[in-house]
Order: structure tokens, then C-alpha cells, then sequence
């Protein structure tokens, strides 16, 4: 049996346990997993059930293009159409359908899908520059990879450095794609589904394997953030594991995270696994209404309201505490 390392916070406590998966993948003498890790996410390559354009809804071929999960018709196509500077007339009055089968009868619709979906001009622009750009960049760049020295960051001062806005940038599309990546057989989930994910895959695995394989612990499902029940012990628990996947896709998309040894990427995910969670689940929670867990399900900003749904077996005093830290004011 494979054993799940806790991913805990600095105090300690246990954030991910559960069953045995009937989906391990086998492990070779040296105890590593003898199928391919998940791919990163600036250079995405999905198995198929879990791809699709996010343009023309094609279904081979995928990888995360100019900053949405796209064909390499798709990128060929909008590469082209931004290095050459091409304009396109729709004679249809821009309504024309954009699937795999008539993609490319109007190239009108076809490149206002591709901005409409998210695909990046600067990304294309990028690789317009001269080598001599290139190499003053990556120069700007050092003093914001990940030096630790007594624990602490090394950044240049802001006003001198143009490459802090476009790390920002970059970690903003890598936050962003995490929105198109997810199985389509799950566009939405219910509570039967999740019944079935606690059965189907495990948490038996070490902290080093769910980061190299998270669709092991739980299944990329698609975000849901609209605040429609108040939650139930049960999305708690896929809160987190759906929390761990989204996180370890964010992190494998970094690539100063993905240059690190695999013990020091488990250290980092372990000690901000808890903080780094909570704040993604809060940007898409309801000021009004409470904190939204990714599946339809949220936790009342309103104490009476979450006395009364909370089982008697959940901590209230640790869900009032997150309801305190995250209210705004």
C-alpha cells in the first residue's frame, strides 16, 4: 500500500487522507511511477479526455497555446494571423460557428474566437523579438527567480525593473488557464459524483506522487463558483482535493517551480498548501454571500445561518475562524 504523506501546514495538521485508489499506476524497483507525469501547463499536452480547444472544441492535438488550451491549427492559425498583420472581413456579420468541422470558413470569427477565448497577442509579439531583446529579458529576470537567502525573496526595486509587471502577467495567465482545464465529462458535478470520487481515487499516495500525478487524487473537474447550497461535510473534503489539483497544476506551470528537485517542490507545496488554497477559493467568493468552494457549494458569511446547516461534527470554531479571517470589512 502506498502511503499519502500528510500535506500539512507549519502546525502540523493533516490536510489530505483517504482511500486506496483503484487507479494507482504501478511503481518501478526505484518506487517511481511508471507513467508519465502530468503535464506542465505553459506547455500542456492532456491525455484526450481531459483536452479540448478552448476554439474550435477539436479533441487531439491539445497544448496550452498563447495562454488557453488550444489545436495546432488553432495556434498555427492565430500566429499567423498576428505575425502578418492579417484583417479579416466576416460576410456574415461576425455569427458564423467555429467548430472542428468549418473552422476555417471564415477567418473572421475564427481569430475574434481566438481573442474571445483568451488567446494572447504579446505571447505571438514575444517571438517577433530579436535575440538581443531576448537575452537583456532573461538578464532582468535573475533577480526575481526564487533565491532564498534567510528565507527571503530577492526582488530589484520595482521602479527600476520592467520584468515585475510581466512575472505578475505571467502568473495571472497561468492562474487564468486553470479555468479551461478540466474533463469535460464533468462540466458539472453533483453530490452522487462526489460519492464516487471518494470511492474511485486515492489519497493513499506520497505528497511527491499526487504532485507528479494530481489527477490521481482527484479528477479535474470544472470550477463552479456561483453560491448555490450551503455546504455539507462532503464538499469540504472535495474542496481540498479538487484545491490540490488546481494548486499543483498552478505550481507545474511555474517553470523556476518545475526546475527544483522533487523534495523541495513538496517542501513549498506542504508549507503553502493551506494559505495559497484559501486565497484561491476566495477570489471567486461572494462578498454577500459566503466562500465559495468550486462546486456550487459555499460556507455562510452569516454565523446563525452556518450554526444551523453545520453538522454537529464539524468544527464550528474552525469554520467561524475562516469566516472571521475572510469576511471583508
Amino acid at each position: 500500500m502506498i502511503n499519502w504523506a500528510s500535506c500539512d501546514d507549519s502546525s502540523g495538521q493533516n490536510i489530505v487522507s483517504g482511500d486506496l485508489s483503484s487507479r494507482l499506476t504501478t511503481m518501478d524497483e526505484k518506487g517511481e511511477l511508471e507513467s508519465p507525469c502530468t503535464s506542465t501547463i505553459d506547455e500542456l499536452q492532456l491525455p484526450n479526455a481531459f483536452s479540448m480547444c478552448a476554439v474550435c472544441s477539436h479533441d487531439r492535438d491539445i497544448g496550452l497555446h498563447y495562454g488557453i488550451p488550444s489545436c495546432f491549427g488553432c495556434k498555427a492559425f492565430f500566429r499567423r494571423t498576428v505575425r502578418e498583420e492579417k484583417t479579416y472581413t466576416c460576410s456574415k456579420k461576425g455569427n458564423c460557428p467555429i467548430d472542428k468541422k468549418c473552422r476555417n470558413q471564415c477567418r473572421a470569427c475564427r481569430y475574434e474566437m481566438c481573442l474571445k477565448k483568451g488567446m494572447l497577442l504579446t505571447e505571438v509579439r514575444e517571438d517577433r523579438k530579436p535575440e538581443k531583446y531576448k537575452r537583456a529579458k532573461k538578464s532582468a529576470m535573475k533577480p526575481i527567480e526564487e533565491k532564498i537567502e534567510g528565507h527571503t525573496l530577492v526582488f530589484p526595486h520595482l521602479s527600476t525593473c520592467e520584468a515585475i509587471p510581466d512575472f505578475i502577467n505571467f502568473l495571472t495567465r497561468v492562474d487564468q488557464s486553470l479555468e479551461h482545464l478540466y474533463d469535460p465529462r464533468y462540466d458539472k458535478v453533483t453530490k452522487a459524483d462526489m460519492v464516487t470520487f471518494n470511492s474511485m481515487y486515492g489519497r493513499h499516495l506520497s505528497l511527491e506522487e499526487g504532485l507528479q500525478r494530481p489527477d490521481l487524487v482527484c479528477p479535474r473537474t470544472k470550477f463552479r463558483w456561483a453560491c448555490e447550497r450551503v455546504f455539507d461535510t462532503l464538499d469540504v473534503t472535495f474542496m481540498w482535493y479538487r484545491g490540490f489539483v488546481g494548486l499543483a497544476d498552478w505550481a507545474n506551470g511555474i517553470p523556476q517551480f518545475r526546475e527544483l528537485e522533487l523534495a523541495d517542490k513538496a517542501r513549498l507545496f506542504r508549507l503553502n498548501f493551506v494559505s495559497s488554497s484559501f486565497m484561491f477559493f476566495m477570489q471567486y467568493s461572494s462578498v454577500e454571500v459566503g466562500f465559495a468552494m468550486g462546486n456550487g457549494a459555499y460556507m455562510p458569511h452569516d454565523e446563525e445561518e452556518l450554526r444551523k446547516n453545520v453538522p454537529t461534527h464539524f468544527s464550528i470554531r474552525y469554520a467561524n475562524g475562516t469566516n472571521r479571517r475572510f469576511t471583508p470589512r
